[in-house]
């Protein structure tokens, strides 16, 4: 790709703009792992070692610009993530594997001081990683973890301040409701919190209440915000938001048959004084859903002001 062609960029700079002195630059790539093996070997070889090396030259180094390679392969896709290091100046940093020192200079990867948001896509690269990044609120956590939510959280200590953070995205779980939770826990100030991917629900609903874990997040935590974009069943959605006693804007993806319940779980928890001012965002409704809803709420008089509009297949409810 010409986004890695070190030879048009340094005639670009040399020739149009010689007094750069900014050079910031993140360039993707992905393959499917389930194309051939050769594919995997051109993955692997041609666009490591033949176009990313020559970023070492005296062109760059005398710069002072630092480049580092990542590589990450799942079941489904081989990914490497090309990056400027020298100075980090983007907000989001993504551990997604092992960093190719060997073909990019990567000697001054630890200033990280501007990062806000860590994405980490395996635990792999979590465990390799030496760094730490002061001042990171928001963590998305992606990928093929290994159980044990107690390791993970202390390897997690080691890169990011815990308490620090204020979001959380969970895009692929590898974790039960209860691992989540436990996680959840090193993270009392966490406001926002989005569930791409649900957790496994694993036991009974009630013995999950009572645990010591839940009590203590139920607690502490302090969330005002939270997706759902997976489908539950009431009963977890229920679970979930009569642990966060905060919470005040709600997304979630219900069934029809379920669209009843939490409408009558959010107005019991507004009448008995348990939620703050509320909005509320049902995904993938219908027309049919908004009538449904307008019905509902008039026949039992669940809130007394409120507005419910449809806006293409989302359905908002504010009161």
């Amino acid at each position: 790709s010409s986004y890695v062609d070190n030879e048009k960029w340094e005639e670009l700079i040399s020739s149009y703009i010689p007094n750069l002195r900014i050079f910031d630059i993140q360039y993707e790539n992905c393959f499917n792992s389930i194309q051939s093996s050769w594919n995997n070997f051109l993955f692997n070889q041609s666009v490591p070692n033949v176009q990313i090396n020559k970023f070492t030259s005296s062109f760059w180094i005398e710069q002072g610009w630092f480049f580092a390679q990542q590589h990450n392969q799942s079941n489904f896709t081989d990914r490497t993530i090309f990056y400027s290091t020298d100075p980090y100046r983007r907000n989001t940093y993504t551990l997604c594997g092992q960093s190719e020192e060997k073909t990019c200079l990567n000697i001054r990867d630890n200033n990280l001081k501007s990062v806000r948001h860590v994405h980490i896509q395996n635990k792999k690269a979590m465990i390799n990683y030496n760094y730490y990044f002061p001042n990171v609120v928001a963590l998305t956590i992606d990928g093929d973890f290994t159980k044990s939510c107690d390791s993970f959280s202390t390897i997690l200590r080691n890169i990011i301040p815990l308490k620090q953070l204020t979001k959380l995205i969970i895009e692929c779980s590898p974790f039960s409701f209860r691992e989540i939770i436990e996680l959840l826990c090193f993270m009392p100030n966490i406001h926002t919190l989005i569930f791409l991917s649900m957790p496994k629900f694993k036991g009974k609903y009630h013995i999950i209440k009572q645990s010591e874990k839940f009590r203590l997040f139920s607690n502490i935590n302090t969330i005002t915000d939270m997706t759902i974009i997976g489908s539950l069943k009431f009963e977890e959605n229920h679970l979930l938001i009569n642990s966060c006693q905060h919470l005040q804007h709600l997304v979630i993806n219900t069934t029809i048959d379920d669209l009843e319940l939490d409408i009558r779980l959010l107005s019991s928890k507004y009448h008995c004084h348990t939620l703050h001012y509320c909005s509320l965002c049902i995904l993938k409704a219908t027309t049919y859903w908004a009538m449904k809803v307008q019905s509902l709420i008039q026949s039992d008089k669940l809130f007394n002001n409120y507005i419910l509009k449809l806006v293409g297949s989302n359905l908002y409810l504010w009161w």
